[in-house]
């Protein structure tokens, strides 16, 4: 690859052979123009093929040798795309550079029939020299922000006269290389962007993990003090004494399982993918019992009639395990039987899991999804109130709704509605 001062040291023309041709001009925005240039982060950047067919096209339609996605720099052009030119010419100096001229109109395509009769251009090495110009158009290349950037320019060896439609043919590609900047540019913020949340949110989860450490440790060590008074003073103390230190170590083990939902509610966030797969349910609800450990009197079955779920797995295993996980911990009955079915629905399916729990109450059917809220407040069962709003969450994520129905005291059904890949479900029914 030749630099602009490599390329000068080719080529046999003086100092002052450059001066005793017009320079050319610069806008006067054109700080404001370099500005905008390299806002794009394009200038020196890898071969891209859909520029490369953007200059193949236009030397096919404009019927010359050479084609080029030109860029006018401070000091230089720089090419995105070349076709015709030696390859290791990847700029030149400014000041040589056609497109120079044609950034400063953006309204009509800058277009010299021979070069070699054009005062501007007659003695300029470009022309005199490889690749030897003598016919070139150029279509400016005007940014969002109204600055032009360089040009989608045409290049033949012969004098050339182009007709209407292939001027604007090359107005039209020319537009389209804007808009790949502009799509190049745009997947660049969003990979900034994303390896910025990346890193806020290890650096979050590293926090999370140094908090919860330092709130545990505490409170098993205020638990174990409690349980060491009550070993050795226990009888010296009235029965409310005895009483208070029940209520301690109580309230350090929910503050523990409090410390521990919150961890598992980020974790189980986190872990959200758009990535669509089939799923087989019934393979998934076997492995949940077998990583849960279904008690032997508790039984776990699949129902289908729908057996493949397209949905993104992790969510789906997650809303999956929390139901099931919740309706072994309140079963009040043995034996307990817990059935998983999904069918098809309009733009969607349903995943339900039923239980023949306790059921619950019309105050808890408002409460269930808040979080930190537990059934177990009101029952012996411990439960940190987290895994019914994570069922919520990874739900809404993925575009559906959950809807509970419930007989107290006797079942208890969690629907789950999850839409097709870009559908939208049904309002829900009041």
């Amino acid at each position: 690859m030749l630099s602009c001062q490599a390329y000068r040291n080719s080529h046999s023309y003086s100092v002052t052979e450059q001066h005793n041709r017009p320079i050319p001009p610069k806008p006067d925005t054109e700080a404001e123009r370099l500005r905008n240039l390299r806002d794009y982060n394009i200038l020196d950047s890898e071969q891209d093929q859909a520029f490369d067919d953007i200059t193949a096209l236009a030397s096919y339609i404009c019927g010359t040798t050479i084609s080029l996605v030109s860029l006018v720099d401070d000091d230089r052009q720089w090419f995105k795309s070349s076709l015709g030119l030696r390859k290791d010419i990847t700029e030149t100096p400014r000041d040589d550079a056609f497109c120079a001229y044609n950034i400063m109109d953006a309204s009509d395509p800058f277009i010299v029939q021979d070069a070699r009769k054009d005062v501007r251009f007659a003695d300029n090495p470009l022309v005199t020299d490889y690749p030897r110009i003598a016919f070139y158009a150029g279509a400016p290349l005007v940014s969002r922000e109204g600055h032009t950037l360089g040009s989608l320019c045409v290049i033949d060896q012969e004098e050339k006269e182009l007709n209407a439609e292939q001027i604007a043919a090359l107005e039209r590609l020319a537009r389209q290389v804007v808009q790949l900047m502009e799509h190049r540019q745009a997947l660049q913020l969003a990979d900034t962007r994303h390896q910025e949340l990346q890193k806020s949110h290890e650096t979050l989860k590293d926090f999370s993990n140094i908090i919860a450490h330092d709130l545990k440790a505490p409170l098993r060590n205020i638990r174990g003090y409690t349980e060491i008074i009550r070993e050795d003073f226990g009888e010296l103390l009235p029965p409310e004494g005895n009483e208070m230190l029940r209520d301690v170590v109580e309230l350090s083990d929910e503050a523990r399982s409090m410390v521990d939902g919150v961890l598992r509610y980020g974790s189980a966030l986190n872990q959200y993918s758009e990535g669509r797969e089939d799923i087989n349910l019934k393979e998934v609800v076997a492995a949940i019992g077998r990583r849960i450990g279904l008690p032997t009197d508790t039984f776990l079955t699949f129902e289908g009639p729908a057996s493949i779920l397209n949905a993104p797995r992790i969510p789906v295993e997650q809303i999956l395990q929390n139901l099931i996980g919740n309706s072994i911990k309140f079963s009040d009955k043995s034996p307990s039987y817990i059935k998983v079915s999904c069918c098809p629905i309009e733009d969607g399916h349903s995943l339900r899991v039923w239980d023949n729990g306790p059921g619950m109450d019309a105050v808890q059917e408002k409460k269930i999804f808040t979080m930190f809220y537990s059934t177990a407040e009101q029952t012996e069962k411990d439960g940190h109130g987290v895994g019914l709003n994570i069922v919520k969450r990874m739900t809404e994520l993925l575009g559906g709704r959950v809807e509970v129905a419930y007989e107290e005291g006797a079942w208890c059904e969690f629907n789950v509605l999850l839409p097709e890949a870009g559908a939208d479900l049904p309002e829900a029914e009041n």
